[in-house]
């Protein structure tokens, strides 16, 4: 595990929150984490002066990353749920074109102020094939919601 520094095994190890970022090489990329607030970091190699990665919320569930082996492998969906209309139409319509994009996936360890202990290690890459829109029907009084999906 000699890609992983060893203050980040020691953090995962007795506890510590882990922050999971995602960035899509557009053209300006999109950086994005799971979590709140936006925070200054970069993944080495991919954003060599830095960047800021906006906070997508809190996590509910990550897909599994598999690695491509003889050409093959699952498709993963990114999604965020419970976008109003208004923010999702502006959020699709200021979004870059995706298809054949490198998408990267890395983690550090956040401490107690949920600052990131190290630069992002990059665990995963993957290419952009769509975006996903995604409106469930409602019933009553219930408010309209997007889900957008990469």
């Amino acid at each position: 595990m000699d890609w992983v520094p060893p203050e980040v095994v020691e953090a995962l190890s007795s506890g510590h929150q882990i922050g999971i970022f995602v960035h899509i090489a557009t053209e300006p990329p999109l950086r994005v984490w799971l979590g709140v607030n936006d925070i200054p970091i970069q993944i080495e190699s991919i954003d060599p002066t830095g960047a800021i990665y906006q906070g997508g919320g809190r996590v509910l569930g990550l897909p599994t990353l598999e690695t491509l082996i003889n050409g093959t492998a699952d498709a993963v969906e990114f999604s965020i749920s419970g976008v109003d209309p208004a923010t999702g139409s502006r959020m699709v319509d200021s979004i870059p074109p995706v298809r054949g994009c490198a998408v990267y996936v890395g983690i550090t360890t956040l401490d107690d102020y949920y600052q990131p202990m190290s630069a992002i290690i990059r665990l995963w890459r993957g290419t952009a094939s769509h975006l996903i829109e995604a409106s469930p029907t409602v019933s009553g009084v219930e408010n309209r919601t997007m889900t957008l999906g990469l």
